[in-house]
């Protein structure tokens, strides 16, 4: 079950983990980056992860793999394929340099949208262990003063508010 644990955290402010994996509760030594967008603003918080989980994250399975280098291909099939047919639509009139940069550019957003689809398709494809592992923490929520994490492991969450005593929202 997971435990939301609401702090009053402003931005660049520390808030302190425990000194134990999040997804396991091992000792840790690595971090893990969660970032939660609301608009335009952007919250990234690192926390910690045992090296045995980071190597987890680190590792891509068969899937994974697959589906990103075929994201590569069809990206580029798609970006060459834009460029051609942009190049070709345009009139003569426009030029050679202005026909070349408008057909780059409509080739490149192609490519990078492409992309960026096979990318998410391959991090869907991730194994569950993989799964698990990004899972176990995440800001659910926050604002210019408070944040609100969702932890999945027990002691991990109880860890945090004990050692965030001071700044937890209690509801």
């Amino acid at each position: 079950m997971a435990n939301q644990v609401k702090v009053h955290l402003r931005p660049n402010q520390e808030v302190r983990f425990p000194g134990i994996c999040v997804a396991c509760v091992q000792p840790a030594a690595e971090r893990m980056p969660l970032v939660k967008r609301a608009g335009q603003v952007m919250r990234t918080i690192d926390v910690p992860l045992c090296s045995d989980c980071a190597r987890q994250l680190l590792r891509r399975s068969a899937a994974e793999e697959r589906i990103q280098t075929f994201g590569w291909l069809v990206g580029g099939l798609a970006g060459g394929l834009l460029l051609a047919l942009t190049w070709l639509s345009l009139p003569d009139v426009l030029g050679f340099p202005i026909r070349l940069t408008v057909g780059l550019f409509s080739g490149s957003v192609a490519f990078v949208a492409v992309w960026l689809l096979f990318q998410y398709l391959g991090w869907r494809a991730a194994t569950p262990e993989k799964q698990a592992i990004r899972n176990a923490a995440s800001i659910q929520d926050f604002s210019w003063r408070t944040t609100v994490f969702t932890f999945q492991a027990d002691t991990f969450a109880e860890r945090f508010r004990v050692l965030n005593e001071s700044i937890v929202v209690s509801e």
